[in-house]
């Protein structure tokens, strides 16, 4: 999938995804590995989270706005993948990620 988003500079991204086979039932994450990256923050970033239900297979991304407001350019790519306990590797999505100026409220 391929898809872009746009978001306020220093604002929070939370990305919640859900995995389901042909039939609607979760596909397992159980002991599946997850990547997620944009720009310089990766899963070893401060800032940086993702909440996990492995049976039910769903996880949310989240990077704090504070780890977002360190993004200086106007856009940036992510992707991110799933290597399953069987060792098969997915890309699950990748896009673009616009970010605007703030407004001050």
């Amino acid at each position: 999938m391929d898809f872009s988003i746009e978001r306020y500079h220093g604002n929070s991204l939370v990305l919640p995804v859900a995995l389901t086979d042909s039939n609607g039932a979760p596909i397992s994450l159980v002991d599946a590995m997850i990547k997620f990256r944009i720009g310089n923050i990766t899963e070893a970033s401060e800032g940086y989270s993702i909440a996990r239900s492995d049976s039910a297979g769903t996880f949310t991304i989240t990077i704090t706005a504070s780890r977002m407001a360190t993004l200086q350019d106007p856009v940036y790519y992510f992707g991110c993948e799933v290597t399953y306990a069987s060792g098969i590797r997915q890309t699950l999505f990748v896009g673009k990620l616009t970010l605007k100026d703030n407004v001050v409220l």
